[in-house]
């Protein structure tokens, strides 16, 4: 796995970055966004931007430091004079950030006092919190316990503790995507079992609510409104080297409460270091990516409602606009972040970028995207 971070890191790191004209795929000129802004700061390529709720704010993170800017200003403030492995996230409310080493530590950064607080410190067992803090899985030889909290961020107020069958699949799954296994909510937990199948237990009473059969991928990821869980599905080839696949890979879109498939979503081989499936905002679509293309799906009906295709290379990380009418993705070998209608599959823009995350402001109207200066693109697509 950590050849894996290597591996996606080297790529990232060989990627120059300039905004630049190119063909499209249906032919003629792409349209350029508009430039708004560039922030300068760091001085290692840019591999994650993130915006605030409100979207005044932005942090990112290069190897060299994790930085905040106030957008209105473009002004930013050092959070931290190293790196972190997972990216960093604002707590819901916007006023803290969360900055996680995963298999180290983790740190809660205060935005109106400036100062740090240690959350998380023992090494081996550090699992991640809720978006809310009020509830934390913690992973341990025997498989992982779920704390309830009575205050955010804070383990020693643990009122309720409750033994999950959660071995390794699950803190594999931890440290290759960076993300605890939480929905937005903070009510449900989804962890994979020693069979590999995906249990969900909900937070408030401690009780495992369903097993979804199946699950075998490594990725999974809930929808912004915690009512369904996307998951890959397929046999997974370890043994493949760096880039391992699935193959017979599939998307499964599971109702939480119940626990039932409710769309399977076929795609081509997939390498397991692309990007797992990004929901929009309002749950309705959903977007993953093959080796060869990215779709969009109808999450009620499993239909393909856009394709959305590239000259080659493999994707890197996908955004989708909050009104899901447009996705970014970025595409390792053409040193590029594409843009498409969601609707049409169309490709609208291109913009020359490191493999870094592109992120949607909450109203849409700007994209953000890193570069291997070490700047951050302020863009507005047209």
């Amino acid at each position: 796995m950590q050849r894996m971070f290597i591996l996606t890191a080297l790529l990232a790191a060989a990627l120059a970055s300039s905004v630049c004209a190119q063909p499209g795929a249906q032919g003629g000129a792409l349209k350029q966004p508009d430039l708004i802004a560039t922030l300068k700061g760091h001085r290692e390529t840019v591999k994650y931007v993130r915006f605030s709720p409100d979207g005044t704010q932005l942090v990112s993170q290069a190897a060299d430091q994790v930085l905040l800017w106030h957008i209105p200003t473009k002004k930013s403030t050092v959070v931290l004079s190293t790196s972190v492995m997972a990216p960093a996230r604002f707590t819901p409310d916007g006023k803290q950030i969360i900055l996680e080493y995963l298999g180290k530590e983790a740190q809660l950064y205060d935005i109106a006092t400036g100062k740090l607080r240690t959350i998380e410190s023992d090494p081996a067992n550090t699992g991640g919190f809720s978006d809310d803090g009020l509830a934390r899985i913690e992973f341990t030889e025997s498989g992982a316990k779920l704390h309830k909290l009575t205050k955010p961020y804070d383990p020693t107020s643990a009122q309720k503790t409750q033994a999950v069958d959660a071995p390794y699949p699950s803190r594999l799954m931890r440290e290759f995507t960076g993300i605890a296994p939480f929905n937005l909510q903070g009510t449900t937990l989804a962890v994979k079992g020693a069979d590999r199948d995906i249990q969900l237990w909900q937070v408030d009473s401690g009780k495992r609510i369903a097993v979804l059969k199946d699950s075998q991928g490594l990725w999974y990821t809930f929808s912004p409104d915690g009512k369904l869980l996307a998951a890959e599905c397929g046999v997974y080839n370890p043994g493949a080297g760096l880039m391992p696949t699935l193959k017979g890979h599939s998307f499964r879109i599971y109702d939480v409460a119940t626990g039932r498939p409710r769309a399977v979503l076929v795609t081509q081989e997939h390498h397991a270091l692309l990007p797992g499936p990004v929901f929009s905002a309002d749950g309705r679509l959903i977007c993953g990516g093959s080796n060869a293309s990215i779709q969009v799906w109808n999450t009620a009906t499993g239909k393909v409602v856009a394709t959305m295709e590239k000259s080659g290379g493999h994707f890197g990380q996908i955004a989708f606009r909050k009104d899901g009418r447009m996705v970014a993705a970025t595409v390792f070998s053409e040193s590029s972040v594409l843009i498409w209608n969601a609707a049409t599959g169309k490709r609208t823009h291109t913009v020359a970028s490191p493999t870094c995350k592109p992120d949607f402001s909450p109203d849409g109207q700007t994209l953000a995207v890193g570069t291997g200066r070490g700047e951050i693109q302020l863009l507005r697509p047209r």
